[in-house]
């Protein structure tokens, strides 16, 4: 057959191939391309007969019936397979034009269609219990696809939603070799994230439009995710999207590297960011059952030296999410712990001394980084206000917790009326963790390096001959330094 005759008998009689694949135009499938097709009529006990393909789209195909053997009509329903380099794709198909040539040849268009319900029962997907989160117009993450129509051919795509299950992409519509069933592996970029990659299934395609554009949206499914891409898209989750808090996030099994990262720090600028304060004050210990009695409120909480301190502000989605208090005394005014306890001679001097109290963090962000945020916070501000101690206050449980990051117990309790259990009292030295004294490797790595780097590069400290080399060995071991082996110490 002539193919110049079906160009033009096309033309000529075809109105609804015209519009078959619109908005896209469709591409021509050479003989050297890897594209098979079989067809047969629905419902019936009829074999699989292999096609010539002449187009395709991921919105249809028109085939070729050279001898006009099928006898196919319009509005006739087919089942279709379609293999493109060895992945095969099952279509219910229905005839939209019949084209004869001359010569007797029939060019035949079959719009695709497919059961999006069958597709998710297929794959065990239950979307009403599946959460999306969708990623922010501003920082889309983009991956690429080999094309598996064309050799040598990329697909770029836009990721604009994920699930714990899939994600929904968009790309040009120029990429005409996209359908169901097909298996790509994606390499993923993820703006102040990195690099990801997973392999995936197209369940669906469809056109949609935007700003006046038109371009493919491709719903497909993980079929094969690590752990370390699940770590990759949900920090980028945390910092960009709609994500509520961490726990949604890890019921869907993604655990990001740094909590803290999707967080504005900052001190206390509003009322509206105090009364947050003063809930997430009460909820936090409400949680860890901390209360001595049933009748204590958010408002119980509060003390005058609020307005004299500096309130450490964590937000996240302009909910506070982790906050701390720090208290600069002088040496006429007494520390906060003063109000219990007599302050030892001994023990380093008022003006000396940063008092850090009331830290808590949202109890569906716990197991995160907010905590160790804080801290150094804290850290980098004693040293730059030239007051090398840090006062802390422990219930009993937290007592190992903060000996593991340098403090050290003054022998100093004290209780008050609505705490269940008493208050100890700690000291560090915030100059002397800051250069590793005192701590593990693994504790410098993870809380106090950051604050290091950032007062060294600022000049505000001066490494002596010890110090320099406890340095190079701790930095040396940074590589064993994780999150996920720290998440056992911080459990704030």
């Amino acid at each position: 057959m002539n193919p110049q005759e079906i160009v033009n008998s096309r033309q000529q009689f075809d109105a609804e191939l015209q519009t078959l694949h619109d908005p896209i135009v469709p591409a021509d499938v050479r003989q050297i391309d890897r594209v098979v097709g079989r067809i047969k009529r629905r419902a019936t006990d009829s074999n699989f007969v292999e096609i010539r393909i002449w187009k395709i789209s991921p919105l249809g195909v028109e085939f070729l019936d050279q001898d006009n053997t099928l006898s196919l009509s319009k509005g006739e329903s087919i089942d279709l397979q379609i293999v493109v380099s060895g992945q095969r794709s099952l279509f219910e198909g229905l005839v939209v034009d019949v084209v004869r040539t001359q010569d007797k040849g029939v060019l035949i268009g079959v719009r695709l269609s497919t059961s999006t319900a069958v597709s998710a029962k297929e794959h065990g997907v239950e979307r009403r219990k599946t959460t999306r989160w969708i990623c922010s117009q501003e920082f889309f993450p983009t991956c690429v696809a080999l094309s598996p129509g064309r050799f040598n051919d990329y697909i770029y795509f836009q990721i604009r939603d994920l699930s714990a299950q899939g994600l929904r992409l968009a790309c040009s519509l120029r990429n005409k070799f996209l359908l169901k069933d097909m298996v790509l592996k994606l390499m993923i970029s993820l703006p102040m994230v990195g690099e990801a990659s997973a392999m995936i299934r197209i369940v669906r395609v469809g056109i949609s439009s935007e700003g006046g554009r038109d371009f493919l949206v491709v719903g497909a499914e993980f079929v094969d995710i690590n752990e370390t891409t699940k770590s990759a898209i949900a920090q980028y989750l945390i910092q960009f999207s709609d994500v509520e808090d961490l726990d949604s996030l890890r019921e869907q099994g993604f655990i990001p590297d740094s909590v803290a990262n999707g967080v504005d720090f900052y001190f206390l600028k509003s009322e509206e960011d105090y009364r947050q304060v003063l809930n997430l004050r009460y909820e936090a210990h409400l949680r860890e059952g901390n209360f001595g009695g049933t009748d204590v409120t958010p408002e119980d909480l509060a003390d005058l030296r609020d307005a004299s301190g500096r309130i450490l502000v964590g937000k996240y989605h302009e909910k506070v999410v982790a906050t701390g208090r720090i208290l600069f005394p002088d040496v006429d005014t007494p520390l906060e712990q003063e109000d219990y306890i007599d302050w030892p001679v001994e023990l380093p001097r008022r003006d000396q001394i940063i008092e850090l109290g009331r830290v808590c963090t949202d109890p569906t962000f716990r197991k995160g980084d907010l905590f160790a945020r804080v801290l150094q916070q804290v850290t980098a501000t004693c040293v730059r206000v030239e007051r090398p101690y840090v006062v802390v206050v422990a219930l009993p449980h937290l007592l190992k917790l903060y000996k593991r990051l340098g403090c050290e117990e003054t022998g100093l309790v004290h209780k008050q009326e609505f705490w269940k259990e008493q208050q100890h009292i700690l000291i560090v030295n915030g100059f002397e963790v800051c250069m590793g004294k005192g701590v593990s490797p693994f504790v410098w790595n993870y809380i106090y390096r950051e604050p290091f780097e950032y007062l060294l590069s600022a000049g505000l400290i001066q490494m002596a001959g010890m110090d320099r080399v406890r340095i190079m060995i701790y930095r040396s071991l940074s590589w064993i330094t994780s999150l996920a082996a720290f998440l056992k110490l911080v459990k704030r």
